[in-house]
């Protein structure tokens, strides 16, 4: 009789250190948790976005880049032209 109750203790204590690992070990979020995250994304999300606008407004265009790059070419050339 001891045999059994000693078998089944040893079996609650597994399942029960089982349990506990399992619990320890988990990764799933609280719902409070999921939205706080959920919510910090779309917070970076969103300023990324922004960046992205900022960006978008404030490079230069192929037609300005052409005209800069003249301007220096010419002044590179005035430049020479007065060493020489």
């Amino acid at each position: 009789m001891t045999d059994w109750s000693l078998l089944i203790a040893l079996g609650a204590l597994a399942v029960s250190l089982i349990s506990v690992l399992t619990r320890a070990l988990d990764k799933n979020l609280s719902i409070r948790e999921h939205e706080a995250h959920r919510d910090a994304v779309q917070r970076d999300i969103h300023r990324v976005e922004i960046r992205l606008n900022h960006i978008a407004q404030t490079r230069p265009t192929p037609g300005e880049l052409e005209i800069l790059a003249e301007a220096l070419n010419k002044r590179i050339d005035e430049l020479i032209r007065r060493r020489t």
